[in-house]
């Protein structure tokens, strides 16, 4: 039902004359005999009390004596025809309340950045379809640098999350050995493994240099990434070297040359499917091949660029 405020209804009256769509004020004579007031000016209070008695009248409407959008979206429809009655707008709506001020909208608040999806969520702002068109052609990477944020609680929503999967690390047991750490992709469940079997095949296509200098390079990094960094030459057996690498860096993964001479990358696996992490940094490299960050899509494939070896 609501309440009459006679001071706060003609204070929100002299505004929401000037202020509407269109102007109430432009139809101020037809919006008072709507109101039941003919042949005569009303003072801003008998105006405020018209209105709250029009508003009882309507279903749904708190009345309070203000015609403000709402009441005049309702009105404004009753009356567009012409009058003539002679007299001028009345003094308490020709000009703005002394003070006033427009509201302007507050700006809404700018996307958070994370320096990796900013690029692609940007894209799915414009076209929210373009998502759906990037998850169908198998665009799909992982980002050790989301799973920081989502650990911190600064990841926030983010477009691009079924197309680059944080990647988080959870420690299992208090014992502080690396092989207590598990890495989780947000989403995939359970964890990431690489199977037993396959790692018996690569490693029988691999002469025994590869395989020390493999070692080598797991020296090197991480302890807990030991079971997930490969020789790039796994990834495909038709190219090697820095072409393979480029191939790797634009389906979203790192690949690295190490100072012995190996390139290798670094691949998780859950169910055949293959997630590769668009930035992880080496501890030791001679050369890094990656994606370009923030990520950037031509077309299905990752932009990628050489970034300066450690």
């Amino acid at each position: 039902m609501g309440s009459l405020d006679l001071a706060k209804a003609r204070k929100n009256n002299a505004i929401y004359a000037n202020t509407t769509k269109p102007a109430w004020k432009t139809r101020f004579y037809q919006v008072a005999e709507q109101l039941g007031i003919y042949n005569q000016t009303p003072t801003a209070d008998a105006f405020s009390q018209a209105v709250y008695q029009w508003q009882l009248g309507q279903p749904g409407m708190t009345a309070d004596g203000i015609l403000g959008p709402k009441s005049w979206a309702k009105l404004e429809p009753r009356t567009r025809y012409s009058i003539d009655f002679g007299a001028q707008t009345p003094d308490w709506i020709s000009e703005m309340p002394p003070g006033w001020k427009p509201q302007v909208p507050a700006a809404p608040p700018a996307p958070v950045k994370n320096g990796i999806t900013d690029l692609i969520d940007a894209e799915i702002a414009k076209d929210p379809n373009y998502a759906t068109t990037l998850i169908n052609s198998g665009v799909f990477a992982a980002s050790f640098g989301l799973g920081k944020l989502e650990r911190l609680g600064k990841l926030g929503k983010f477009a691009a999350g079924a197309i680059v999967q944080p990647l988080v690390w959870f420690v299992q047991g208090n014992t502080g050995d690396a092989g207590d750490k598990v890495l989780y992709a947000l989403g995939l469940v359970p964890i990431l493994t690489v199977p037993a079997g396959l790692v018996g095949i690569w490693k029988g296509r691999m002469d025994d240099d590869v395989l020390d200098k493999l070692a080598q390079v797991i020296k090197d990094e991480p302890p807990e990434l030991a079971k997930f960094i490969f020789p790039a030459a796994t990834y495909s057996w038709t190219a090697q070297g820095p072409i393979l690498a480029q191939k790797i860096a634009a389906d979203g993964g790192v690949a690295w040359q190490h100072p012995n001479g190996l390139w290798v990358f670094i691949k998780f696996e859950r169910h055949g499917k293959m997630i590769l992490p668009c930035d992880y940094r080496p501890n030791v490299a001679k050369t890094i091949v990656g994606p370009t960050l923030p990520l950037k899509i031509i077309g299905t494939r990752f932009s990628w660029r050489y970034h300066k070896g450690l």
